[in-house]
């Protein structure tokens, strides 16, 4: 009996191995934040990497830099210079299959709670209004993560 990986590396052949490795240690690679996007495709030095909710799509565009060097670090050499976040609509069949690690979206955040008075004090206290705004949204979107 022969091993899928043997078949699928004559398949592909030695120069797309990495591909291979790629795909089969994603999860490995990712994390936790495989949950919330999948491989779509790799074509040359680009990798399309699909993402179910448009605010996780911001966040990771975002991380892209850290995210490909985090990749690259996993493979044999840098193949990748590029990656490509889309939006994917994944249908509800295939958020339930087993065969696939489950992708998560999220429905719209919980409305944030008030922000409290030790909060509010400290954000007075710091008098640029534009890094005030910044410590605000941040205190909000930490509240967002700890409901989820």
């Amino acid at each position: 009996m022969i091993a899928i990986g043997q078949v699928l590396n004559k398949i592909l052949g030695a120069s797309d191995n990495w591909k291979f490795q790629l795909v089969t240690r994603w999860t490995t690679i990712i994390g936790p934040l495989a949950t919330r996007m999948h491989i779509e495709k790799i074509e040359r030095d680009i990798i399309v990497i699909s993402v179910c909710d448009a605010a996780w799509l911001q966040e990771l565009y975002l991380l892209s830099d850290v995210l490909l060097r985090k990749i690259n670090q996993a493979l044999p050499a840098p193949y990748l210079k590029k990656i490509i976040f889309k939006h994917a609509h994944i249908p509800q069949e295939k958020l339930h299959s087993q065969a696939k690690p489950k992708i998560v979206c999220q429905k719209a955040p919980a409305p944030a709670r008030p922000l409290s008075l030790q909060e509010r004090e400290a954000l007075a206290g710091v008098h640029d209004q534009e890094l005030s705004a910044a410590l605000q949204q941040f205190l909000i979107r930490c509240q967002q993560t700890n409901t989820h």
